[in-house]
């Protein structure tokens, strides 16, 4: 339940800050519509560059998680397990 609600924080805060940004964005909007850009060239635009932040912030993370993953579970004396599941097959 505590994740949901964290995962619905992240998304609320991802659109506030998108809709910021945007609002930053207003005159390159503005000049691509005056020089003949459509509604779907924005569409688009902003999905790609939405698509390739997720992407990064993804590989960010894991590698984050990775390089801390060890070190918190021995400073929590978390007892890390050495059986995969394909073990358990």
């Amino acid at each position: 339940m505590v994740g949901f609600i964290v995962l619905v924080l992240a998304f609320v805060n991802y659109i506030s800050l998108n809709s910021a940004r945007l609002k930053t964005r207003q005159k390159e909007v503005g000049t691509r519509k005056a020089s003949g850009a459509s509604s779907l060239d924005f569409i688009k635009q902003f999905t790609v560059e939405s698509g390739l932040v997720l992407i990064l912030s993804l590989a960010v993370a894991l590698t984050l998680l990775q390089l801390v993953r060890h070190p918190l579970y021995i400073m929590l004396q978390i007892p890390v397990l050495k059986q995969t599941c394909i073990q358990h097959l």
